[in-house]
């Protein structure tokens, strides 16, 4: 069962592509980010990024870093019990990103 949506059997491809609570966050951090969404294909996020060489460096590392929150919420979940709610994973994203130093600063913290 996936801990992350608790709907489904888990696996990588239904944790990063097809999770409906992964997909949310993924979203919910890219528009907080003032990231354009690229159009996910049928494969995902981490294929797509493979393939499309369009998509910029900054979406590229901010869905791996989206990635890396998941699955080390997954974990939490599993191994200390903790769960943080969507808003508290997409938070640590931003705060990660910004961070990093490259993205913009004004960053919209109002991002409900």
């Amino acid at each position: 069962m996936c801990y992350m949506c608790r709907a489904s059997d888990e696996d990588a491809k239904h944790l990063f592509n097809d999770c409906t609570q992964s997909k949310t966050i993924t979203s919910k951090a890219l528009l907080a980010l003032q990231i354009s969404e690229p159009t996910q294909s049928s494969q995902g996020y981490i294929e797509m990024m493979v393939v499309d060489k369009t998509i910029t460096t900054t979406t590229r590392e901010t869905i791996v870093t989206t990635n890396f929150i998941i699955w080390k919420e997954r974990c939490n979940r599993i191994f200390r019990d903790t769960t943080k709610t969507t808003q508290q994973l997409v938070d640590e994203i931003i705060e990660m990103r910004r961070r990093d130093g490259r993205l913009q600063t004004s960053i919209n913290m109002d991002h409900g």
